[in-house]
């Protein structure tokens, strides 16, 4: 049989083993760490604002299901160079704030 070896035990590594996994594929996972995802807990963006899809929609074609805790942001405020403050919004989410580390609900965890 054959097997496939990844390097790295992130989101991107995790997700590469999970969809090889379900075609039928032996994996490997090789991780520097005694632990697969993020060692702390902390707040991230899966951003959605420069893609056509929504970021969960990504997610979901690339075999993976949004069981981890996701809020949608619809608007943000940014500064530019000369410090003026603008806001940033839309009716779709611009991006989803997630939660990385070994904590319920993160998408380490959901991985």
């Amino acid at each position: 049989m054959e097997r496939v070896a990844i390097a790295g035990g992130g989101i991107a590594g995790l997700t590469c083993a999970i969809n090889l996994a379900r075609r039928g594929i032996a994996v490997t996972v090789h991780e520097a760490k005694r632990y697969c995802g993020k060692a702390i807990r902390d707040i991230e963006y899966l951003e959605s604002w420069s893609l056509r899809e929504d970021a969960l929609q990504t997610l979901r074609r690339c075999g993976l299901q949004p069981t981890f805790d996701h809020r949608a942001i619809h608007s943000f405020k940014a500064y530019s160079p000369s410090l003026r403050e603008v806001t940033v919004s839309a009716s779709a989410p611009l991006m989803y704030r997630v939660w990385r580390g070994p904590v319920p609900g993160s998408i380490d965890e959901a991985l």
